[in-house]
């Protein structure tokens, strides 16, 4: 059998610690936004992770993927706590004129900004979606905001090949908001995998704790 050489085998177990540690340390910050924000998260069933792919557009915390499905869901948590802290301070102490506005109050500019970003940078008439009903956010994901959007992917400067982009914009007041990305190659690709795999199983891995 031939052996390697020292330095290769070095080199090997370098390379899978290091990948182990990236994986470790994206599983951290993650755990660390749910209690921060007081989220819960629940594997997709049938779902892997899968790596962070860096990219020009949208930072996201924690992606996941079918082995069998061609499909892709990544989850972006943004913590408002800081924000409302400044709009507060600012609120009790601002010069005269000057204006800064409700973090609480932003969530459709938020939305449609990211939906843009997700479909290539560019501003894209052809970007569909609405408000989810608001007792209806409440109940099944505790947010005081929801809406979903339908977005064509123009190019992969979201990190991704894919196509074709469900996003999911949640937000709770004071809280976070959050970014549910369900990428594919089209629409009737992810009503498939829905009806495949259970809509449920999918849609309310991520939600704020009642």
């Amino acid at each position: 059998m031939k052996r390697l050489p020292i330095f290769m085998i070095l080199l090997f177990t370098a390379v899978a610690v290091n990948a182990q540690s990236t994986t470790d340390s994206v599983e951290i910050k993650f755990n660390k936004l749910l209690d921060e924000t007081g989220m819960v998260f629940k594997m997709p069933e049938g779902s892997v992770k899968t790596p962070i792919v860096k990219n020009r557009q949208i930072h996201y915390d924690y992606a996941v993927k079918y082995p069998d499905r061609n499909m892709e869901i990544r989850y972006t948590i943004v913590p408002m706590a800081g924000r409302v802290a400044e709009y507060q301070e600012f609120q009790k102490n601002h010069a005269p004129g000057s204006a800064m506005a409700d973090p609480n109050k932003g969530f459709d500019a938020f939305t449609y900004v990211t939906a843009i970003n997700a479909g290539g940078g560019v501003q894209d008439t052809t970007i569909k979606g609405r408000r989810f009903p608001a007792a209806d956010v409440k109940k099944e994901f505790g947010a005081d905001y929801g809406a979903f959007l339908l977005i064509p992917v123009k190019n992969n400067s979201f990190g991704t090949e894919y196509k074709f982009c469900s996003l999911v914009s949640l937000q709770k007041d004071n809280v976070a908001n959050v970014y549910i990305f369900y990428l594919c190659n089209s629409m009737k690709e992810l009503f498939d995998t829905y009806q495949a795999i259970g809509a449920q199983n999918i849609y309310y891995a991520l939600k704020f704790k009642d």
